[in-house]
């Protein structure tokens, strides 16, 4: 069997990847992931859905992916789709440029900081700078180099509407949150071993409770930092951060994935 992990940006994957690292290396599954070193064996090179198609062909499982790409073969495959508040998503991915990702010059921050996040989520050209193509992540330049690029609302927007419509309605998708994942991890996680079929190990439930309890304690409000890049854990950052304009427009924008993944607009 070939399980996939799909997930958007900004919804806890290095979470989902080291989860999925500590089940492997416990010997439950075989596991394939963009995020191990680059002499591992079970490292998938790229993201690229060319290079992606020729290497997922073995059983075990792959992800967690941060963009939907399609699936050639179903055929004993199961599907995990984890998601995030798309609003949240935003308002995480707008600290991470402007505070944290350590390839984009400070003339580049500065421009964000001072575009603000709700120009940010609607704003469809991205700063240039040499050092910008040359070094940021293939996710962030793709959006420099377009002729028309995507707002940042649209870009989230297309992977929600490609999981819904591609994936969401398949008998062999389950579908996970990050809300539950960071607020009540003890039932999340039987959920996620079951879509694995690793519902009846309740030794490595109990070892991955053990070795977790801590991964998702909130935060003290007065050591929280804007350059950390764990900066806030707790569903609903939008509220605190975007305007009512914006998340207004935003609820409208994302109102079929709000509604069906029961988040309050």
């Amino acid at each position: 069997m070939r399980f996939f992990v799909f997930s958007t940006m900004k919804a806890g994957t290095m979470f989902l990847h080291q989860l999925l690292a500590d089940i492997a290396q416990r010997g439950y599954i075989t596991h394939y992931s963009r995020n191990y070193r680059q002499e591992s064996p079970f490292r998938l090179v790229s993201e690229n859905q060319d290079y992606l198609s020729t290497v997922i062909d073995q059983e075990g499982c792959y992800g967690p992916f941060r963009h939907y790409f399609p699936l050639t073969d179903l055929e004993n495959v199961k599907l995990i789709l984890h998601f995030r508040d798309p609003r949240d998503v935003l308002t995480s991915m707008y600290f991470y440029l402007a505070y944290h990702q350590k390839h984009i010059p400070q003339a580049v921050r500065n421009t964000y900081i001072k575009r603000g996040i709700d120009s940010f989520s609607f704003n469809p050209s991205l700063p240039e700078s040499k050092s910008w193509k040359q070094r940021t992540k293939e996710h962030v330049r793709r959006l420099i180099n377009l002729d028309n690029p995507p707002t940042m609302a649209d870009w989230f927007l297309n992977d929600y509407q490609m999981y819904f419509n591609q994936y969401l309605h398949l008998e062999q998708t389950t579908v996970l949150t990050y809300e539950e994942m960071v607020t009540n991890f003890p039932t999340w996680l039987p959920k996620f071993l079951s879509a694995l079929s690793l519902e009846n190990q309740p030794q490595l439930l109990q070892e991955l409770l053990e070795v977790h309890q801590d991964s998702f304690a909130p935060p003290n409000p007065q050591s929280l930092d804007k350059i950390k890049h764990k900066r806030r854990i707790l569903p609903g950052d939008h509220k605190q951060k975007m305007s009512e304009q914006t998340i207004t427009r935003l609820n409208t924008i994302f109102s079929e994935q709000l509604s069906a993944l029961g988040y309050e607009k």
